[in-house]
């Protein structure tokens, strides 16, 4: 009781009042003498509050096993029904009063809208939505007892559930607009007269990342979220829902990442959300000409020289996908149409062309034979990709020239090239230059010197790199030479020898060098690496490097098919196997076609048993290679599992309340908690944000191996707030960021 005068009060209870029940008054005040009444202590200026007064009652209060709930929703079309796709209200506090008004218990909703009170006697109840808590700009559409007023009463026994006390609420605010065909691709719908782009999925995520609402866009390419309350929104595109092969040109927050940021006030209507698409081009250009025997060899058609026909032709895309195949006509003629601009390769099949030819001519060169890329333009037929072929033969007499490519990856490195001719003493230079990788160099034997080697290279070339032996090419004919020939960091392209002219490349004109491995196994000491010839020509073992886990020890020993290629001792710091004779070439060691080798590696200590933590190569004399890398930066976890609190014990180094802009060297606005910044949704700063954190834990969690280290992911964040490039930056951490994650 409230707002007393001074004086002298006497209160009572309403034995009538009381449940059935109670078997009588265990407390009262001023004694049960009087039960159920007590006098109190006067009111006074001295004694203004008296919270004393309490009376109890022995008894059975009967069942406590009442639930009264259910929902608060967000009623979007307000037809006070609860439709499948409107989601609930959290965040919003219900409380629940008895008879007397008294506040018997408050609740949250949750994330689905659901409130719960359970434990409840029988009597009579209030359940009050407080409307303080509620989002800005919501009006009820929906009440149990039909009066829009946040409040129900209702009463239960000690055993009854009621869960269909429920709210609906709708929003005064809107997002919408138009998903439109952008067919100049200038980023504009030219006052709306290019047309919508129909049945495109949209997607609407509030501020906690939460899905809303999912529309389809219609005839004209409009959507529209009506109904919403004041709150921060992704409006997202279904990217599978759009037609084939268009590109983004328009988005309202400038970032073409199918998905714009919006700031919803109350009532407030956004109807300027839209998204433009530019469709995949017409597919009107095209690529052909010629294959031709190139009967001088000297890479030009002459008139007289005819065509090359039946040989299969194949168009492959940029990523190397086949597209189409044709088969030259009778002139050697071929041709792919109604192609779309882009870049593509073209590739001869060197097994269905007349046996004895090797290349003379490629559109872009003859280091990549049999194949050549190109760029085509909207429009654009190009019908000068060609290919000549000339007669060539085994290496006869010694060679007299040869064309290498330098395949290293340093730059502007001195090389000199000398080749011996004779004798120990006859040692003449043939070439000395600045070299680039991909550059291509043609050495001719001198015409001079000793007649038995006038006009050819001698026994051997030499070539040094700065000064330093680098490696050596038999060119004595006897052993195998021809285009496809690695030796070192140089691919031989092409060549001729004095007495068979044009080289055949290795493996025999119509051969090709094609290898595959398995991933390698471990038994004990030793590494087993399966090769299979899946070519048409002999595989002989050229090369062979390898890296190793320290724990190994040192390289014992190197197997192929049993023989011993390589014994003594490397350290696994030395990972190129050096050739075992002065000739290039790791024996003769040979894998007929269709067959398969082990390759064994044998270690002074019992070898670790994961495959990924070697890097093995072999390179085959036709210019084929096997490769198998370590596998490091292959991981990473999303921001999704970061922030899950069951996974908060896998962050490391750092906690959940940590500062982000301490933690980034960055003043990232409102200054989030590492946890925050993993919660907030938004486009542009806040995703960055996200990934950045998620990146950062990657780095420090020694169970993800993670592409960046941690200074490299605090200076791409440090870059990206010095630019306001925030897109790039969240691409590039997001693509890491969802490889895989190999926590639990």
């Amino acid at each position: 009781f409230f707002s007393l005068a001074p004086g002298l009060y006497t209160v009572s209870v309403d034995p009538a009042t009381l449940p059935a029940t109670i078997t009588g008054p265990t407390f009262d005040f001023d004694g049960v003498a009087t039960p159920n009444t007590a006098v109190a202590p006067p009111i006074a200026k001295a004694n203004p509050f008296v919270d004393s007064i309490d009376f109890g009652y022995a008894g059975d209060l009967g069942a406590t096993d009442g639930v009264i709930g259910d929902r608060l929703w967000l009623d979007f079309d307000g037809d006070g029904i609860q439709g499948p796709l409107e989601p609930g209200i959290p965040g919003v506090t219900v409380i629940l009063r008895d008879a007397s008004l008294s506040v018997i218990a408050s609740q949250v909703t949750a994330a689905d809208g659901i409130y719960n009170f359970t434990g409840l006697a029988g009597g009579t109840y209030l359940v009050e939505v407080s409307s303080a808590t509620l989002p800005a700009g919501l009006v009820q559409t929906f009440d149990l007892d039909g009066t829009l007023d946040n409040f129900h009463a209702l009463a239960i026994t000690g055993e009854e559930v009621r869960d269909d006390v429920d709210f609906g609420y709708r929003g005064q605010g809107s997002i919408g607009d138009r998903v439109w065909q952008d067919d100049d691709g200038d980023g504009t719908d030219n006052g709306g007269t290019e047309p919508g782009i129909a049945n495109v999925v949209v997607d609407l995520f509030d501020g906690l990342g939460v899905h809303v609402a999912s529309r389809a866009t219609d005839a004209t390419g409009a959507y529209l979220f009506p109904g919403l309350p004041a709150d921060a929104y992704d409006v997202v595109i279904d990217a599978t829902t759009l037609p084939a092969g268009v590109t983004q040109t328009f988005d309202r927050d400038g970032v073409l990442d199918d998905r714009t940021s919006v700031v919803l006030a109350a009532a407030q209507n956004v109807l300027d959300a839209d998204f433009g698409y530019q469709p995949a081009p017409v597919a009107d250009s095209a690529i052909g000409d010629r294959l031709w025997l190139d009967g001088d060899g000297d890479g030009i058609q002459d008139p007289t020289e005819s065509g090359i026909d039946g040989a299969t032709v194949t168009l492959l895309d940029a990523g190397g996908v086949a597209l189409a195949s044709t088969v030259s006509g009778p002139d050697g003629a071929y041709g792919f149409a109604n192609l779309a601009a882009g870049t593509y390769t073209v590739e001869v099949d060197p097994t269905t062309l007349p046996p004895g030819l090797a290349p003379t001519f490629d559109f872009d060169g003859i280091a990549t034979p049999d194949r050549a890329t190109l760029a085509l333009a909207d429009g654009e037929t190009n019908n000068l990709v060609d290919f000549g072929y000339g007669p060539c033969g085994a290496c006869e007499g010694k060679v007299s020239s040869l064309t290498l490519q330098y395949n290293g990856t340093a730059s502007g490195i001195n090389v000199v090239i000398d080749a011996k001719r004779g004798g120990k003493k006859k040692i003449e230079e043939v070439f000395s230059g600045v070299l680039d990788p991909g550059d291509l160099i043609t050495v001719d034997g001198p015409l001079s010197g000793n007649p038995g080697f006038f006009g050819t290279l001698g026994t051997e070339i030499r070539i040094f790199i700065d000064g330093a032996l680098h490696t050596v090419i038999h060119t004595s004919c006897s052993q195998p030479i021809g285009p496809g020939l690695v030796s070192g960091d140089f691919l031989v392209v092409s060549g001729a020898s004095k007495n068979g002219g044009l080289l055949c490349p290795l493996g025999g004109g119509s051969g090709t060098c094609q290898a595959s491995a398995a991933l390698p196994a471990v038994a004990g000491n030793v590494l087993s690496w399966t090769i299979t010839n899946d070519g048409t020509g002999v595989l002989t073992l050229v090369e062979g490097g390898f890296s190793w886990p320290a724990s190994n020890g040192d390289l014992t020993a190197v197997r192929l098919g049993g023989v011993t290629i390589f014994a003594g001792s490397r350290p696994p710091t030395q990972t190129t196997i050096v050739e075992t004779d002065w000739q290039g070439l790791l024996g003769d060691r040979q894998i007929p076609v269709g067959s398969s080798a082990a390759l064994e590696l044998e270690f002074a200590n019992p070898a670790v048993a994961d495959p990924d933590l070697y890097a093995l190569s072999a390179s085959f004399d036709g210019g084929c290679a096997v490769d198998h890398s370590a596998v490091t930066g292959n991981e990473g976890c999303t921001p999704g599992y970061w922030m899950q609190s069951q996974h908060f014990d896998s962050w490391v180094g750092h906690g959940q309340a940590d500062d982000f802009n301490a933690t980034f060297g960055v003043t990232a606005s409102g200054n989030p908690t590492l946890l925050e910044a993993l919660e907030t949704g938004g486009g542009k700063f806040k995703a960055l944000n996200r990934h950045a954190v998620a990146a950062l834990l990657n780095t420090t969690n020694p169970g993800v191996s993670y592409a960046f280290t941690g200074a490299e992911v605090l200076s791409i964040v440090q870059t990206a707030y010095a630019t306001g490039d925030w897109a790039s930056a969240k691409d590039q951490l997001e693509a890491e960021n969802e490889r895989g994650c190999p926590l639990n």
